[in-house]
């Protein structure tokens, strides 16, 4: 029987630990601004936070998002990968964290954390650092640590993230994330980690804290949803007691 220990905890960022909407959508609409010469306004789905939220929901990662949403070409795409840090340092404070996130990692820090995200690695650090988060996050890939094809729904900062808090060792991973293509990604890892023949599976948590009311229609099923992070809590006593 499979170990049921968990071994560690890894997060998405953005929507899941950071409320980066607002922020993202400001950078994006400057960025966007630059390489086109165009006003964001004239991109429908630059023009509200909530219809960028749609967007964003809608595609399976920022590179999809540049292409198929604004359609920009591979080119453009490929500059605003390389703008995206500086945009986001240029921004000023840091977004918020989810209330009562701090409360779970605290609790929760018996187990090693780690980040997987498509955001900058410098930018989720200055979150942390300014929420006063950093020291339990032990593992941060964010997406300069993969390659641009390589990005999620691809397993590959997951299982990266995963090797460097647990070694491999038997057991489980609570993997939180808000968006369908994080619980995608975690069907992949399994799958991958399956087929090495590692006794480690990854455990989804949705987190739909953020205000999205879309999980229902997921094609991939998460095998535990929360609407506030102090659940995370029963979730992990949930895994960590079943038999």
């Amino acid at each position: 029987m499979m170990n049921r220990q968990i071994k560690a905890l890894v997060w998405d960022f953005d929507g899941t630990i950071g409320d980066t909407y607002e922020k993202n959508l400001r950078v994006t609409r400057e960025i966007v601004k630059r390489i086109t010469g165009k006003e964001a306004d004239e991109f429908p789905a630059l023009r509200t936070v909530e219809s960028y939220g749609l967007a964003q929901r809608k595609t399976s990662n920022w590179r999809e998002f540049y292409l198929q949403t604004l359609g920009f070409t591979v080119d453009q795409t490929n500059e605003a990968g390389m703008l995206w840090t500086e945009y986001q340092l240029k921004d000023g404070s840091p977004p918020p964290v989810f209330q009562g996130i701090d409360r779970v990692v605290g609790s929760l820090q018996r187990f090693p954390h780690g980040i997987v995200s498509q955001n900058a690695r410098s930018s989720i650090s200055r979150t942390l650092d300014a929420a006063g988060l950093s020291s339990y996050f032990q593992c941060i890939i964010g997406y300069e640590e993969v390659e641009l094809t390589r990005q999620k729904p691809e397993p590959d900062g997951l299982l990266l993230c995963i090797e460097e808090l647990t070694k491999l060792e038997p057991g489980r991973v609570v993997y939180i994330g808000d968006h369908e293509v994080d619980i995608e990604t975690a069907d992949e890892a399994n799958r991958v980690l399956e087929r090495r023949q590692a006794d480690i599976r990854v455990v989804t948590v949705a987190a739909m804290y953020g205000g999205h009311v879309d999980e229902p229609t997921w094609k991939f099923r998460p095998d535990y949803v929360v609407r506030d992070p102090v659940q995370i809590l029963d979730v992990v006593q949930n895994i960590g007691t079943k038999v």
